[in-house]
Formats: C-alpha cells, structure tokens, sequence
C-alpha cells in the first residue's frame, strides 16, 4: 500500500509538473502573440505616416517630423520600402536615406530643390542611432564651414570635427563625411582609424566631397562613396560635380551608392519633365506678345532647352547645367524689374 500511495504521488507530481509546463506554453504563446500583434499594429501605422510624408500629405518643405518606431527595422530600396517584409512602393518619390534603419524614432526632413524654379521635393530619413562625423582637415577649429550641421534637424547626431576621432562609442552606424578629395586614386583605403575594426562591414561607410567652400556645392563638389570591407574601405562610385547643396545633403544621408544614383536619376527625370513646362510657358509669353514690346527679350528658350539637352546627354556637364539655371534666374529677376510676366 505505502508503495502505491509513493507511485500515486510521483503520477501526481508529473501531472502537476505537465499541466504547469502547458499552461506556462500557452502563456507564452499569447505573449508572443500579442507582441507580433503589437510590433505588425506599430508597422502599418508607421508605414502609413511614413506614406503620407512621401506623398506629400504630412509634411511641408523645410519642417521635420519624428515618427515612433521601437526599435523594429526598415529597409530601403530606390523602388520601395519594406518593415516586416511588407513592401511599399516610394513611385516618384525621391528618399535619401541608409539601406537599413533601426532605432527609436524615425527623423524625415524635407527640403525643396529649386533650379532656379522647384524641380522637386526631397526627403531625407534617419534615425538618432546613426552617428555622422563632419570631418574638415581645412578648419582649425574643427567648427561646420559649410553650414551643414546647422542645417540639419536637431534630433540627427551630428558631430563637426578637425579629423578622425581616435575611439568610437557603440554606434550602431558611423558615417564620415570628409571635406577633401581621396587620398590617391586608389579604390581602397586603408581604415580611417583601427577603432573602427571592431565594427561591422555594414556599419561603416564613408563619403568624401571634394569642396573648398559651400558655394562648390552648386556643381563643383565631387562626391566619393565607399564602404567597409574588412580592414580597408572600398570605393563603390563617385558622382562628377553636385546639382545643389540639397543634393550633398543627400548623399551625406545615404550609405549606399546605388540607391543614391538611383535617386539622382530621379530628380534629373523631375527636372526635365518640370523644365519643359516652363519652356512651354516661355513660348506661350513670347508668342502671345506684339512685335517690338519690350518684354520680348527676356523669353528665351535656349537656357531652357539647354537644361533638357544636358539631362539627356551620354555625359552631364553639371557646370554648364547652372550656368543655364543662372541666365533663367537672371531673365526672370528682368522681368520682375520691368513688370513683364514672371518666367517662374
């Protein structure tokens, strides 16, 4: 009897020690439940103000808006964007921003690209977690030269520094932003500092603008693009002469070189179908004034014209693109002096 009664209790400590192991499953279960619930509620409603500040709904040129994302991650193409393997497509929208994002808060700023007249709107998305060093061998005191760092939103971790810093935080991205041309044509070089050794390939990337001033910025800035590979840094592509300090700005944001050109070839479609219109407006002016009135002058398509030649040129000659933007922008300031019709 003593020996059924330990056997009973065994049978009953099993059945405990199961029943407690189903019933801890089953909660676990509804807690892994509700927090895929919770992590696909928080993307769709991410995904959709991020939808609504591409489209243009949400946001105003030059403002910022700072979206909640708990730390999940999205991912970037030129086509579209994706969290949770849910892809949206960004159309004609253009986006300047990492591959891959992951942080707390989602930063989108916006500017207008004027050339002279606006060509387009662009979106720049980061995250605080993503460390930017403004690095100006040229400036003794390490300050921002070019303006960018005043430029750029507030909650973006930007640094303006004389050189390389010899340590880094654990940043869960660092991009460098060198003001000089690469040193040698090389299309490796050696890590800027061992420190960053210890990170990962895709955590580092750097970008190089060959620019003495701000002003370079408006077509004489060369832009560099390479990424880490192990110890050295691999160029990916370079960008001949920059359309605009918005378009630097650009690059600054993106650590992918692809994706940015892909961008760029956009905002070139942009400029070209936007251009047209003006030059149809142009001819519209001309021809609907009399012979000998003295707002003839200022309507001339060549400029125009010259634009549209030049985006689809084999080669784009970016200096010649703002010299046309200048002849434009000075028939345009005539004809607000002689009370003609505004070009743009």
């Amino acid at each position: 009897m003593k020996k059924r009664g330990q056997i009973g209790e065994q049978f009953n400590w099993i059945f405990i020690i199961v029943a407690g192991a189903l019933i801890l499953a089953f909660f676990v279960m509804v807690v892994n439940k509700q927090r895929e619930l919770s992590e696909k509620k928080l993307s769709a409603e991410l995904l959709a103000d991020l939808d609504m500040i591409i489209t243009g709904q949400a946001v105003s040129p030059g403002t910022t808006r700072l979206l909640e994302m708990s730390n999940l991650e999205l991912s970037f193409t030129c086509e579209d964007y994706s969290m949770g393997g849910v892809p949206k497509g960004t159309g004609n929208s253009i986006l300047f921003t990492p591959s891959k994002l992951k942080g707390s808060n989602i930063i989108a700023w916006t500017l207008d690209w004027n050339m002279p007249y606006r060509a387009a709107n662009f979106i720049y998305v980061t995250v605080p977690e993503i460390k930017y060093f403004l690095i100006d061998p040229a400036e003794s005191n390490g300050q921002d030269s070019y303006g960018i760092k005043s430029d750029f939103p507030e909650k973006a971790d930007v640094t303006a520094v004389k050189e390389t810093p010899e340590e880094f935080e654990s940043y869960q991205r660092v991009r460098l932003v060198y003001f000089m041309k690469p040193p040698g044509d090389e299309q490796s070089l050696s890590l800027p500092s061992d420190a960053l050794s210890d990170f990962n390939d895709d955590q580092v990337s750097v970008l190089y603008i060959d620019a003495k001033k701000a002003e370079d910025f408006n077509g004489n800035a060369d832009l560099y693009f390479y990424k880490k590979k192990g110890d050295m840094m691999v160029r990916e592509g370079w960008i001949p002469g920059s359309l605009g300090k918005e378009i630097v700005y650009g690059a600054i944001f993106t650590d992918d070189y692809d994706l940015y050109l892909c961008n760029i070839k956009k905002a070139l479609r942009k400029l070209e179908v936007v251009t047209e219109i003006y030059k149809e407006r142009v001819g519209y002016l001309a021809n609907g004034l009399p012979v000998g009135d003295p707002c003839s002058p200022y309507y001339g398509q060549t400029p125009l014209q010259g634009i549209i030649d030049e985006i689809n040129a084999d080669v784009i000659n970016v200096g010649n693109i703002f010299q046309y933007m200048k002849q434009i922008q000075n028939m345009n300031d005539l004809t607000v002096f002689a009370s003609c019709p505004e070009i743009y």
